[in-house]
């Protein structure tokens, strides 16, 4: 099977994903998956593979979903919220659909996932991203129960009539969302602080002031977040992330300018090379911040 060929069956059977693989050749995968109304079981066996899921695929997808996945044999990866986990068998973890996510396996890869819609559960959106990318153990708890349930289910899933499948799909919602209830409390700790997520997103913005596309949508995915989050990550500053975002522009501009080694350089290529494409608004707002144009700037801190 190719890459993508992999890639379409994620998508019919999971959801959009953008599928990697150190080598395509020779590469073996199957996913069986059963649904129960809106709820839907799938076992998955693979090679070494990655599968990211971009803000684009978000934005492509009407229905927000999560999914809790169950370790069967090899080792996954899971990045999400700026959390990593790395679950091996005997163990399982979850994540969302309505934000940016990266899961990587290992060769020999198995496992068996639940996916819920988000507005199936009562907890809500927010407390289930806490509980995200985060690693649980499959053999306390209910997760025992919940996991045998689970393959039974699958198991006889083609002996199943259509009246008996709303059913199920309730009562495997309430036992998933009670097990997560009881395992949050036991997991392992692993979650980032919103001011570590809030220093990675500022070290990444202040490595890519250059790119022109830098914004809210592309931070946020090197942090695996959505953006929403990002904003309330900002909201406890005094700036939203594009007003962070154009003052150190305006800083890195102002500070080359007044630098003597690009003194010779045109001061619209300096405008440029900070990721500025629109050179005659930002003298607007460079004067509006300094009293002056930067050719003025310019004149005055070189003694020009």
């Amino acid at each position: 099977m190719d890459k993508l060929a992999w890639e379409v069956l994620v998508q019919r059977t999971v959801m959009p994903f953008g599928i990697d693989m150190p080598n395509s050749q020779g590469f073996e995968g199957r996913i069986r998956s059963a649904a129960f109304l809106d709820t839907s079981l799938f076992s998955m066996t693979s090679g070494p593979h990655a599968a990211e899921r971009t803000q684009q695929h978000i934005q492509e997808q009407k229905d927000a979903f999560c999914v809790v996945s169950f370790q069967l044999a090899g080792t996954l990866h899971l990045t999400q919220f700026g959390r990593r986990a790395k679950v091996e068998t005997g163990q399982f973890t979850t994540y969302t659909s309505d934000a940016p996510v990266k899961i990587e396996g290992s060769k020999g890869y198995r496992s068996l996932s639940v996916k819920i819609p988000l507005t199936r559960f009562r907890s809500s959106p927010e407390e289930l991203h806490q509980l995200s990318a985060i690693r649980y153990n499959a053999e306390q708890g209910l997760a025992p129960a919940v996991q045998s349930f689970l393959k039974h289910l699958k198991a006889g899933d083609g002996s199943i009539g259509q009246p008996a499948r709303a059913g199920i799909s309730h009562h495997v919602v309430g036992m998933i969302e009670q097990m997560l209830r009881d395992q949050r409390t036991n997991s392992e700790p692993s979650e980032t602080s919103a001011d570590e997520l809030r220093e990675r997103c500022l070290a990444f913005i202040e490595s890519n002031l250059q790119n022109p596309e830098l914004n809210p949508q592309l931070i946020a995915e090197s942090a695996f977040i959505s953006t929403r989050y990002l904003h309330q990550l900002f909201s406890q500053t005094e700036m939203t992330v594009a007003r962070y975002v154009r003052q150190r522009r305006l800083e890195r501009v102002r500070e080359d300018l007044a630098s003597p080694l690009h003194a010779g350089q045109p001061i619209e290529q300096i405008i440029l090379r900070w990721g500025i494409q629109n050179v005659s608004y930002f003298g607007q707002v460079f004067k509006k911040s300094e009293g002056c144009t930067p050719a003025e700037f310019r004149r005055r801190t070189l003694g020009q």
